[in-house]
């Protein structure tokens, strides 16, 4: 069943994204209750599909256009939460919002919905407290990479802390150094792009130890002039309060696991 409702829920972010609104409409239950996160505008609860369906259009007439990105699916007896990117254009200034919405899904229909803008706190009303920090730094260094790949800036700087660290001392290559801050890792990977005409990283497992996730991985790079190079090395974030902290390189998988204890 707990498949079943993230499909429920995937549906009507689909239908969304579509601009189905009458979609949207169907995967709620005529009785649903949905509560904003703190602070929002409209303090809520709606009650009813009806008023659900009101604060929708409210917000879509809002922008000319938008679109929920899902970060991660993660589902637990009758409820699902998802960590996802709302993205909205036109109006006014672009906007960009990080959420997670815990959906409780009965009889095939979404009943009530909840928002946080902290997803431990989401996990937490699931009863997944001690899942919750560690789920959360793979799922963090999973969406760098997603939005690493495709060279997406604005999402992959979000996901870092104002003055985190990415440490690539030990690259045999041009971009050699460390980068501090926003500024700098915006300096870095735009150059680092620049390099290539593609660059797709693929992951070879994740291993955490405390607040650091190791992930072993094969960049498929693609230069300018068409010569295509694999290259693997091996990568450590440290995630600190949902956000990476820093980033190192290592040419070795043993020399990074040893670097966090591991061996």
């Amino acid at each position: 069943m707990s498949e079943e409702n993230v499909e429920i829920v995937r549906a009507g972010i689909e239908a969304w994204n579509a601009g189905d609104m009458d979609a949207v409409r169907e995967v709620y239950d005529p009785d649903v209750i949905v509560r904003p996160p703190r602070d929002w505008p409209e303090a809520g609860p709606f009650i009813g599909r009806d008023a659900v369906m009101r604060q929708n259009v409210q917000l879509r007439e809002a922008f000319d256009t938008d679109v929920i990105e899902p970060v991660s699916f993660i589902d637990a007896a009758d409820r699902v939460a998802i960590r996802h990117i709302w993205r909205g254009a036109g109006h006014g200034p672009d906007a960009s919002l990080e959420i997670t919405a815990v959906y409780t899904v009965r009889e095939g229909r979404i009943f009530y919905v909840e928002y946080f803008w902290d997803h431990t706190k989401a996990l937490a009303t699931m009863g997944l407290e001690e899942q919750a920090v560690s789920q959360q730094n793979v799922e963090i260094v999973q969406a760098h990479f997603a939005a690493r790949n495709r060279r997406d800036l604005m999402t992959l700087l979000a996901l870092w802390r104002s003055d985190g660290e990415i440490d690539w001392s030990r690259s045999g290559g041009p971009l050699r150094g460390v980068y501090r801050g926003h500024r700098e890792q915006e300096t870095f990977w735009n150059e680092f792009w620049s390099t290539f005409a593609d660059v797709q990283l693929e992951t070879h497992g994740f291993t955490e130890m405390g607040s650091e996730v190791v992930v072993p991985n094969t960049a498929h790079m693609k230069g300018r002039e068409g010569i295509e190079v694999d290259a693997r090395s091996t990568l450590v974030f440290t995630v600190e309060n949902a956000q990476i902290t820093r980033l190192r390189l290592f040419q070795e998988q043993a020399e990074a696991l040893k670097a966090v204890g591991l061996i």
